[in-house]
């Protein structure tokens, strides 16, 4: 049976869009092709079968009756609320995103999503109004998780409510208005986590309606793209001399706090003194951080800024000589898994999903997140024992292989759609 799926997200672009795209193209590949609809869609980049959804015109009207009699829409007035709540705090409020409830959009009238037989949820911040959006909307559903904001309020991970606490009570309005939003709909959910590690979490939110399955189905990964390229040969492409022991870093952007570049930094740091006769350097992707971490880097630093083309970015996975991933908060670990299937070990930290990422330190190297110290003791570790590195970047690229299949996951969605488009 040929079912019409449709996939919503705000956009196909950064590491939600990316996993995204890589399940759609599973999908395709195994002859269950899916369409797309965005908030945020460059036509010069745009996947195949993929469409942007127009604004809401009533919300047109509202803006302009806000600047006629000074009223405006609900996403207007919860930016005012964030911003007041930011602007009266007495002490500093440190977080990665923060979303409202609200959208100017109105996926649920688009006749892509009227057609569906199953809707397939993503990233979806501010392009869903959970009260207009689930007001009428009652098909079937997957809601895949990549990070933690769909149980969340208006943080995306759990550990900002620590360092933002002007925003928690924010943060609590806005989980009642999703909550209430999502239990009033009659849809029929099961909800898939990227990693046991964010099903878990959201299944004890207790966010989700009384009867929801929980599912995890890890991301895909296509290994004959994402595959070793001979280090000699990737370092020379790339300009990194020979003898360098290269550490890699890669991320959407380096100054994203969540993401730990500060520590990565910090860590070579102490390491660059006692690294014997053979050089450090670093090799990282993903947009410049400002110029004060720029120059705090004291090692040969080989940057290549943000790069779209997964070729490119396994040439850069396959000339490090290992990958730290230092993240503070992760619901799973892309980044991981690409140098992985790149045949590159990888030192993560002991948070959330990267644990999985890394088979529980069978598969890469684990330490305490924002200990650099720690990072610096692996990164000699594997300068030092190379039979070790080559051991871990073997059963890295295996665990990858097997576990990440496209047709695994594929035929794992593909199962969830069939089960939630059959009558009962």
């Amino acid at each position: 049976m040929k079912l019409g799926i449709t996939h919503l997200a705000a956009s196909p672009y950064d590491g939600a869009g990316i996993a995204m795209c890589r399940q759609r193209d599973a999908l395709s590949a195994a002859g269950y092709p899916s369409r797309l609809l965005c908030s945020g869609l460059d036509p010069r980049s745009a996947p195949q079968g993929s469409a942007l959804c127009p604004k809401d015109r009533r919300t047109i009207l509202q803006r302009a009756r806000r600047r006629i009699w000074g009223r405006g829409d609900c996403q207007e007035e919860a930016e005012r609320q964030v911003a007041s709540a930011l602007g009266s705090a007495t002490e500093p409020n440190v977080f990665e995103l923060f979303s409202t409830p609200y959208s100017r959009f109105s996926p649920q009238s688009h006749p892509w999503i009227k057609e569906a037989d199953v809707v397939n949820f993503h990233w979806v911040a501010s392009f869903v109004d959970y009260a207009r959006f689930f007001a009428s909307f009652h098909k079937p559903s997957v809601w895949t998780l990549h990070d933690q904001g769909p149980y969340l309020g208006g943080f995306h991970y759990e550990s900002d409510r620590d360092t933002a606490p002007g925003l928690r009570a924010l943060d609590d309005h806005f989980r009642r208005i999703k909550k209430e939003a999502v239990e009033r709909s009659a849809a029929k959910w099961i909800v898939v986590g990227n990693s046991y590690w964010n099903t878990d979490r959201a299944l004890s939110s207790g966010f989700f309606p009384s009867g929801t399955r929980f599912e995890t189905i890890y991301y895909p990964l296509d290994t004959s793209i994402y595959s070793p390229v001979e280090k000699a040969s990737a370092k020379q492409a790339l300009g990194i001399p020979a003898g360098e022991f290269t550490v890699g870093f890669a991320c959407t952007s380096l100054d994203n706090p969540r993401k730990g570049f500060g520590d990565l930094v910090n860590a070579l740091k102490l390491l660059s003194p006692a690294a014997g006769s053979r050089a450090i350097g670093l090799l990282s992707f993903g947009r410049l951080p400002d110029a004060v971490s720029r120059a705090s880097i004291q090692v040969p630093w080989h940057q290549f800024g943000f790069l779209e083309s997964d070729a490119m970015k396994a040439k850069m996975y396959s000339a490090m000589d290992c990958f730290v991933i230092p993240s503070r908060a992760e619901a799973f670990g892309q980044t991981a898994i690409e140098a992985m299937a790149c045949a590159t070990p990888v030192i993560g930290t002991k948070v959330g999903g990267i644990v999985e990422a890394l088979d529980g330190g069978k598969a890469g190297l684990l330490f305490d997140h924002r200990d650099p110290g720690e990072i610096a003791l692996l990164v000699r570790h594997l300068l030092d024992y190379p039979s070790e590195a080559r051991a871990l970047a073997d059963a890295g690229r295996d665990l990858v292989r097997k576990r990440h299949a496209p047709d695994r996951c594929a035929a794992a969605y593909n199962a969830l759609y069939t089960e939630l488009a059959t009558p009962v």
